[in-house]
């Protein structure tokens, strides 16, 4: 409700009538911020969502290496890919509807460094991807909509927490697969059960320990 009242006192003040929430500049009026602070105490506490713990990505992982299931290799590339890239559910998983604020990553959206050599992950040779110390994700409208925008990370060192080395995990799966017309615009989230037919990884997805 606040937003909505300032969305028209904002209004009204560009075109050119004086901000009728307002009794001097940046004062609210005095019954208006009763009647705001009186609707937030009755509000409902928000249900805050605990951030996932690394440790049990590593320990999904750890669980995965014993399984060969795809899906549950592709659950937990994209859950490190989201973790450390800070990913909107739609960009890590596939979309539930059509309006979803952000597209997936593609395979052509991954780039790979070594040292000042930079590849895109589409066509680099896969030897190139293995070694491959630094993985950017560049962004088309995700995130702040800044296109070509490209947001990186370097190898942690880590064995299996490392946003690099899934990110490798879920290019080489991809161009082991990858077949026309799929290629490039394959999404991060796909993955084969039997090849050539493409699965997708949606967000109602979980890991199912073997």
């Amino acid at each position: 409700m606040e937003d909505a009242l300032r969305a028209i006192g904002q209004t009204m003040a560009s075109l050119g009538a004086p901000d009728c929430r307002l009794i001097a500049p940046k004062t609210l009026d005095y019954r208006l911020s009763q009647q705001l602070a009186s609707w937030r105490r009755s509000d409902p506490a928000p249900q805050r969502v605990t951030p996932a713990s690394l440790r049990l990505l590593d320990y999904a992982h750890e669980l995965a290496v014993l399984t060969p299931s795809p899906l549950q290799h592709a659950v937990v590339d994209m859950a490190y890919i989201a973790f450390f890239y800070l990913n909107r559910p739609g960009e890590y998983a596939k979309p539930t509807s059509s309006d979803s604020l952000s597209a997936p990553f593609r395979l052509c959206d991954v780039e790979f460094s070594i040292g000042l050599r930079v590849f895109n992950a589409s066509r680099a040779s896969v030897s190139d991807i293995r070694l491959a110390t630094f993985a950017s994700l560049i962004f088309t409208n995700q995130k702040n909509a800044v296109r070509g925008e490209k947001v990186g990370h370097a190898r942690t060192g880590h064995s299996s927490s490392c946003p690099v080395l899934a990110l490798i995990r879920r290019v080489l799966n991809l161009r082991l697969h990858s077949a026309p017309p799929y290629g490039s615009a394959l999404s991060l989230f796909s993955f084969f059960f039997r090849h050539p037919r493409v699965c997708h990884l949606c967000s109602h997805h979980r890991y199912a320990p073997p």
